[in-house]
């Protein structure tokens, strides 16, 4: 019969088949707590092998593998349970943890239990996702508060974070928690939006806001980064050490002439887009279109009906380049290039400013 540790009795130590014996012949329940107990103990004792061990083993009697068969089963249903019970006593337990520590003769601080705690945040960190829910949030949080991350100027702090005030986190501990951010995004396939909103949260460590601006950039298109300008010079300001002084100078005027130029672009498109796609007028734009393959450059396409015919659209093309040049204008310095697209048409203009 397989017992619960699953321990050979032909080869193993005497001690590990008494324990595994022992915990086989108890209720379930009561087992869990004497697991909950040996935690404590080998936590208390340091011994961070253990103590990681025992709690793989004690979420393998607690949680189970998932049930096949549909999500929202019976079944199923309680197996979450069993699960989103155990995850509120890994941040519980977490907590109960020692600190890392620091003695006059160290050099830099020392982890303690620095695989157990890494094994305990890789169990949560999956409440973290693209939802900007509740339960996200608390996550993201209590992800800041085991990283060490105090601001003074945050006054509400949550349960976690209060815990944290005063706790010594390791230089080593805390590179761990960033692989894990780092592993973590892309499998979670966190797009350029929902990165955006947890880079503008309160109280964000400088070295979260670097993984997440990374992955940002990694994560948007060209038209995306051109046209979040604000998000470029925040990448800038927060990976200093990816850019030269000179680069940072020229990226920071260059995002600050883009933002410019993309106001000017959409205060003079906009009626044009209001008016010609309105559907009940049948206008004879069906589509309108701007890119920037440049900070400076803007690349204006409209597209025609099919029966619109060559005269029509060059004058199209005429009104919407002096709709252009009209007062204000554009931002002095910026070239606009328009393209009008129709059956058999393909008309083109750049206007310098």
């Amino acid at each position: 019969m397989e017992t619960l540790l699953k321990v050979p009795l032909d080869e193993s130590d005497a001690m590990l088949i008494g324990v595994d014996q022992l915990l086989n012949a108890l209720p379930r329940d009561e087992c869990i707590t004497h697991l909950k107990n040996i935690i404590i103990a080998t936590a208390t004792a340091k011994n961070d092998l253990a103590t990681c061990r025992w709690l793989e083993i004690l979420k393998n009697i607690w949680v189970g593998d998932p049930p096949i068969g549909g999500v929202f089963s019976t079944v199923y249903n309680m197996w979450y349970e069993r699960l989103d019970a155990f995850r509120k006593y890994l941040k519980d337990i977490f907590w109960e943890f020692p600190a890392d520590i620091s003695t006059a003769s160290d050099s830099v601080a020392k982890s303690v239990l620095y695989k157990t705690k890494l094994w305990i945040l890789g169990e949560l960190i999956v409440l973290w996702d693209i939802s900007y829910t509740k339960p996200s949030m608390e996550m993201f949080r209590f992800i800041i508060a085991a990283f060490g991350w105090q601001d003074r100027e945050q006054k509400e702090k949550t349960a976690w974070e209060e815990k944290a005030v005063g706790r010594l986190v390791a230089e080593k501990t805390q590179k761990g928690i960033l692989d894990l951010m780092r592993d973590f995004i892309p499998k979670r396939e966190f797009e350029a939006g929902h990165l955006e909103f947890w880079m503008t949260q309160p109280f964000i460590p400088p070295a979260f806001l670097k993984i997440l601006a990374h992955a940002w950039v990694r994560t948007a298109d060209e038209i995306t980064i051109a046209r979040n300008f604000k998000r470029l010079s925040l990448f800038i300001y927060s990976c200093p050490e990816l850019f030269s002084l000179e680069a940072q100078t020229a990226l920071t005027h260059w995002s600050h002439d883009l933002g410019l130029l993309d106001l000017d672009i959409r205060r003079i498109l906009t009626p044009w887009i209001k008016f010609e796609l309105n559907k009940d007028r049948n206008g004879e734009i069906t589509n309108i279109t701007f890119v920037y393959p440049k900070y400076n450059e803007v690349l204006v396409k409209l597209k025609l009906r099919e029966d619109i015919s060559s005269d029509r659209a060059k004058e199209i093309l005429y009104f919407l380049r002096k709709h252009f040049q009209a007062p204000p204008g554009v931002t002095p310095g910026s070239t606009v290039k328009l393209n009008i697209l129709g059956k058999d048409i393909d008309l083109r203009e750049e206007i310098k400013f």
